[in-house]
């Protein structure tokens, strides 16, 4: 008759096709030499936050390796320095043989409930386990009383938690571990890189503007382009310097843009055609797809879309956030919405729920003091979600520097 661990093994197969999975010591890989961190991501939401402590613990010590262990999918594109497999079964004899096998100089425990037998062994070769919980622990409610002693013994075993929320943090406490180790953080939420633009561009068209207002209104729709026209010729008659980037989702719409600003009387120059902006220039249609990065450098205020209806109708306002724009949308997010949750929660963006209304909102943001105080919030926004990232890096870093390279 098979063994409950190889009933278990069939079982993780057939949850985890995709997986690798480890049945026996055998099956291991040869560890690479070297110091190794281990990180325990089962779930694929979890993806982001996995490759920022990748990239942030490699920047400060580029000789990491790290063993990626999941329950049932499998991360994409890690970077070369990452072992990746499912977890085995957690029973002591697999737990001590893994353990003992990779030995690695720290751990931590993502968004999962806590492996017993691996805690175990981990502790008892003093190996640091850290544990990110930021979904909540509802299992720890709905133990057995035996279940959760058995929970509680591995909880106070934790070099370090960082939580959430409130009630997980309260868990931990009450399981017994030091206060000064349970550390309350912002939930994850992945920040915007800039998006990239050649510097000498940059530096050209700075020079061109010579401090000109400007504002940028990117990656509009096509129903959008009349109402954005109009706002401008509203703004122009408060700030008669300012000049509008006209970027649309479609780069390939640059001369329709032409004929609408003819029939508007407003001036303007078109990149696809070579020409640069000058002091005349009220409106640069910006007809191309691959420099939006440099849109967003030259503007202090962004309209990113979002009046029209449609699934790609609106640009990423964490692009424009962090560049340091104000941000003005509609109520149409597309695959945006968290994050324009996350700014509307914040007070970082206006919001406009009429095409007439983008006229006034330009013209408020006109104000620098107000413009710079949106951005700044805007920022805020993008970079607030880091934090569990940095406080999570800080602990590996600080247990790796105490306990040194495993063997």
């Amino acid at each position: 008759m098979a063994s409950t661990s190889n009933w278990r093994a069939a079982i993780l197969r057939l949850l985890a096709p995709r997986a690798v999975v480890q049945d026996t010591p055998n099956d291991f890989p040869d560890r690479p030499a070297g110091p190794l961190i281990w990180l325990h991501v089962p779930h694929g939401d979890d993806r982001d936050l996995l490759v920022d402590v990748v990239s942030g613990m490699s920047d400060l010590m580029p000789d990491l390796w790290y063993l990626v262990t999941t329950e049932g999918i499998m991360h994409a594109d890690l970077p070369m320095n990452c072992f990746q497999f499912a977890l085995p079964v957690d029973e002591p004899e697999m737990a001590t043989a893994f353990v003992n096998h990779w030995r690695p100089s720290c751990v931590a425990w993502i968004n999962s409930a806590l492996r017993g037998s691996y805690i175990d062994r981990a502790h008892e070769l003093k190996i640091p386990v850290f544990v990110v919980q930021l979904r909540g622990h509802p299992l720890v409610r709905k133990f057995s009383s035996r279940s959760y002693k058995a929970w509680k013994d591995r909880a106070r075993l934790c070099a370090g938690v960082l939580v959430s929320d409130e009630r997980t943090s309260k868990d931990f406490k009450d399981a017994g571990l030091p206060q000064n180790k349970v550390e309350l953080v912002a939930e994850f939420e992945p920040a915007s890189s800039p998006p990239p633009c050649i510097e000498a561009e940059r530096n050209t068209f700075a020079n061109l503007l010579a401090a000109r207002p400007v504002w940028l209104a990117s990656t509009i729709s096509p129903d959008e382009y009349l109402p954005v026209i109009s706002a401008h010729q509203q703004a122009l008659r408060r700030s008669h310097r300012l000049m509008l980037i006209l970027h649309p989702a479609k780069a390939d719409d640059g001369q329709h843009l032409a004929h609408l600003l003819n029939a508007s009387g407003l001036t303007f120059a078109q990149r696809t055609l070579g020409e640069e902006p000058d002091t005349e220039t009220q409106v640069y249609i910006a007809d191309t797809s691959e420099e939006v990065g440099l849109w967003y450098r030259l503007a202090s205020v962004c309209f990113v879309g979002g009046l029209a209806q449609g699934p790609d109708n609106c640009a990423n306002p964490l692009d424009a956030a962090s560049l340091g724009s104000a941000i003005i949308h509609g109520p149409h997010h597309g695959a945006h919405q968290k994050s324009f949750e996350r700014l509307q929660h914040a007070h970082a963006s206006v919001y406009i729920d009429d095409m007439d209304k983008l006229g006034n909102a330009v013209e408020m943001l006109l104000s620098p003091d107000k413009a710079a105080e949106l951005a700044h919030a805007a920022w805020q926004v993008n970079s607030a979600g880091t934090e569990v990232t940095e406080h999570l890096i800080n602990l590996l870093n600080t247990a790796f520097v105490k306990t040194g390279p495993a063997a």
